[in-house]
C-alpha cells in the first residue's frame, strides 16, 4: 500500500509527508481498504442472492448498508480525500480527519523514522478535532466488520442450500432414469421347467430378465454330470442344469437367477455357493446374493445369483475359506468359523504384510469310529482335532514361530473303559505286540494322555515328532510351529494340513499316517441307504430315495405319516462319494406304462 502511494503522489518534503501519511493510513486510508473489501464480499454475495432468493432479507439490510457507505465515501472525495489513482492531482489538498494529538504524534513518530521507497509522496495537512468524532469512526469500522461477517455466513449458508437442492434434483434425475431403465427394459421373473418334460412340469430355475430374453431362454436338468460338477469337500445339494439362450436375442447382462436347493445342515463350517460352467469351459464360483427367496408363489431355499453368461449352473455346499492379513505387526486371530481355533504370529513373523488363508474340515467322530473298527491297529486314536488347512504365499518365509491353539474333545473315563474293552475282547493284539515309537509322540508331563501332530509335507502325512503339543483348558490343544518347519508352510503353493491325535497309549507313527490318509479318503464318502415305499391305498404310486444312513430311521417315520409303507425293506447301506450315481434295477412284479 506504502508502494502505490510513493508512486502516485508528488515530490514535497519528506519528513511532513510522512506524518500525513501516517496519519491518515490510521484512519481515512484504512477505512476506505476495509470498506473496498467489503463492497467486493456484497457484490459476490448479491449475485447469490440473485441465483437463489434465500437470503433476502438480510442481503438487503447490506445492501441498504452499501448505499449509505457509498454516500459517505463520496463526501469524503468532495471534501478533498483520496479516492482512486485516477482522481488524484499534483496539487496539494487539506484533508479534514478528526483524531487525537497523542495518536497523531505517535504515526508521526513512526513514520519519521523510515522514508517511504520510490520518492517523493503527496503533501497533506491534518486538522484536529475531538474525541468524539474518533470514536464514531472506530464504532463505524467495527460496524463493517460486522457486516462482513454476517455477509460471509450468508453465504455459506446459500451454499449449503444449493448443495442440498442439487442433491434432490440429481437423486430425482437417477431414480427417474433407473425407472425409464426398467421401463425400457421390462424386466420379469420367468420360472423354466426342463425342456425334455412337459410344459406343465415343475419349474427347475427362475430367471429374471428382458420379458423379449427371458422368453427365448431354455433350461434343461443334466444330472448325469453330478459327477463332474463336485470335487473335493464339495456337495451338490440342487439339480444340474443347462440354461441356454436359443435365438438370436442379445442377453443384456447381468442376469439374475434363481436355483432352489435342498437345504441341508452346514453348520458354521460351510458355505452355499453356485457353480457356473460356462460354454467355453470356464469355472467360476458365484456367491449367492440370497438363499432364501418368494418364487412360484412360495418361499423356500434359492440360490440368487447375477450371472454375466449362460451354461452349467449347479448349487453347492462347500468349506469356507477364511482369508485373512498377517501384518509385519504380527497377528492373533480367532477364526470365524470356529472361534476355538486361534492362530497367533509374532511381530516380524514376514518381512511384509501377506494374505493367508485356512479352511478347517471338521472329523466325525463317528467316521473315526468307523475307521477304527475296520482296523485294530487305529484304536489308540480316540479323538482327533479338525483338518486344518493353512497357505501362505511361497516367495516369503516364516522368520518366527507362530502359535496354533485347536479343539480336541478328551477322553472321559466312560470312553477310555469303552475302548480298553473293545480292545481287550477283540483278542487280536495287545499293547505289547505294538512297539512304541518312542520318537513320534511327545508326552505333555502333566498329562497322561498322548498328543501326536501330524503334517502333510514331502506329498505324505508325516508325524512331527519335535514339535511339542500341550493340553490347554476347556479341551484345547496348542502348539508351536518354529521356522525350521518353515517348508511345511510357506515352501509349496499347495496347502498346509495339520491334525492332532489324542492317543490312549503310545503307537507307531506310520500307523498314524495311515489313519490320516484314511480319514481324508472317509470324510468325502457318505453311508448311504436306499428306500422303496409304495403308498398304502395305490400301491401303483411308489417313492424312491436314498437317504443317509443315520437319518434312515426319521425319514421312514416321515413317509409312514404321508401314507407311505413297505414292503420292500430298506437296502443295506451303502458308501458313495459326492456326485456318484446310484443305478437302481427293479425286477418282480413291477411293469412299466408309457415313458
Amino acid at each position: 500500500m506504502y508502494s502505490n502511494l510513493a508512486h502516485t503522489l508528488p515530490d514535497t518534503e519528506s519528513h511532513e509527508t510522512t506524518a500525513d501519511v501516517g496519519a491518515s493510513y490510521g484512519s481515512h486510508f484504512f477505512q476506505e481498504y476495509v470498506t473496498d473489501v467489503i463492497l467486493n464480499v456484497l457484490e459476490d454475495v448479491h449475485v447469490i442472492v440473485n441465483q437463489f432468493s434465500v437470503m433476502s432479507r438480510r442481503l438487503d439490510t447490506g445492501i441498504a448498508f452499501l448505499t449509505e457507505v457509498s454516500g459517505e465515501r463520496g463526501h469524503l472525495t468532495s471534501t478533498g480525500s483520496l479516492d482512486t489513482a485516477d482522481h488524484i492531482k499534483p496539487e496539494s489538498c487539506d484533508i479534514s480527519i478528526p483524531l487525537d494529538q497523542n495518536l497523531a504524534e505517535h504515526h508521526l513518530e513512526n513514520v519519521q523514522s523510515k522514508r517511504l521507497p520510490n520518492g517523493p509522496v503527496k503533501h497533506c495537512t491534518l486538522h484536529k478535532d475531538d474525541r468524539n468524532l474518533r470514536e464514531e469512526s472506530s464504532h463505524e469500522e467495527t460496524r463493517l466488520d460486522s457486516l462482513y461477517k454476517t455477509m460471509v455466513t450468508d453465504s455459506k449458508e446459500c451454499l449449503n442450500v444449493n448443495n442440498e437442492v442439487k442433491e434432490e434434483e440429481e437423486g430425482e434425475e437417477r431414480q427417474k432414469s433407473t425407472e425409464e431403465e426398467d421401463e425400457r427394459l421390462k424386466l420379469v421373473t420367468v420360472g423354466l421347467a426342463d425342456r425334455t418334460r412337459s410344459s406343465e412340469s415343475p419349474r427347475v430355475c427362475y430367471i429374471t430378465a428382458p420379458s423379449e430374453v427371458a422368453n427365448v431362454l431354455t433350461c434343461k436338468v443334466i444330472d448325469g454330470l453330478s459327477s463332474l460338477m463336485v470335487s473335493g469337500s464339495e456337495e451338490l445339494v440342487s439339480s444340474v442344469l443347462c440354461i441356454q439362450n436359443s435365438s438370436h436375442v442379445k442377453c443384456p447382462f447381468p442376469l439374475k437367477v434363481a436355483v432352489p436347493f435342498k437345504a441341508s445342515y452346514r453348520g458354521n463350517y460351510r458355505e452355499i455357493t453356485v457353480k457356473v460352467v460356462d460354454l467355453e469351459q470356464r469355472v467360476s464360483y458365484v456367491t449367492p446374493t440370497s438363499t432364501e427367496a418368494f418364487y412360484g408363489g412360495q418361499r423356500g431355499s434359492f440360490a440368487v445369483v447375477r450371472v454375466y453368461s449362460l451354461g452349467v449352473f449347479a448349487v453347492l455346499s462347500r468349506l469356507k475359506t477364511e482369508s485373512f492379513t498377517v501384518p509385519k505387526t504380527g497377528l492373533s486371530l480367532k477364526l470365524s468359523v470356529d472361534s476355538r481355533i486361534c492362530l497367533d504370529y509374532l511381530p516380524g513373523s514376514f518381512t511384509a504384510p501377506v494374505v493367508a488363508q485356512v479352511t478347517v474340515q471338521p472329523v466325525d467322530a463317528f467316521i473315526l469310529s468307523s475307521l477304527k473298527s475296520k482296523n485294530d491297529s487305529y484304536h489308540a486314536a480316540v479323538t482327533s482335532t479338525p483338518l486344518l488347512y493353512l497357505s501362505h504365499p511361497s516367495t516369503l518365509k516364516l522368520r518366527r514361530p507362530m502359535t496354533l491353539i485347536l479343539p480336541c474333545p478328551p477322553i472321559s473315563d466312560k470312553r477310555r473303559a469303552g475302548e480298553e474293552t473293545d480292545r481287550l475282547i477283540s483278542g487280536t493284539f495287545s499293547p505289547q505286540q505294538i512297539k512304541v515309537d518312542s520318537t513320534s509322540v511327545k508326552t505333555h508331563k502333566e498329562s497322561k494322555e498322548q498328543l501326536a501332530l501330524l503334517g502333510w509335507t514331502e506329498n505324505r502325512w508325516k508325524a512331527l515328532d519335535k514339535v511339542i503339543v500341550k493340553n490347554l483348558q476347556n479341551s484345547l490343544v496348542c502348539f508351536e510351529l518354529t521356522e525350521s518347519y518353515e517348508r511345511y508352510i510357506v515352501t509349496k503353493p499347495s496347502e498346509v494340513k495339520l491334525i492332532v491325535f489324542r492317543l490312549q497309549y503310545p503307537v507307531k507313527s506310520t500307523y498314524l499316517s495311515s489313519l490320516v490318509e484314511e480319514l481324508e479318503e472317509a470324510i468325502k464318502i457318505f453311508p448311504v441307504t436306499v428306500v422303496l415305499y409304495h403308498e398304502r391305498l395305490d400301491p401303483s404310486s411308489v417313492v424312491v430315495a436314498t437317504l443317509p444312513s443315520r437319518d434312515v430311521s426319521w425319514a421312514l417315520c416321515e413317509l409312514q405319516a404321508l401314507g407311505y409303507c413297505g414292503p420292500p425293506e430298506p437296502s443295506s447301506e451303502l458308501s458313495i462319494k459326492e456326485g456318484e450315481q446310484l443305478l437302481l434295477r427293479f425286477s418282480g412284479n413291477i411293469t412299466c406304462n408309457g415313458t
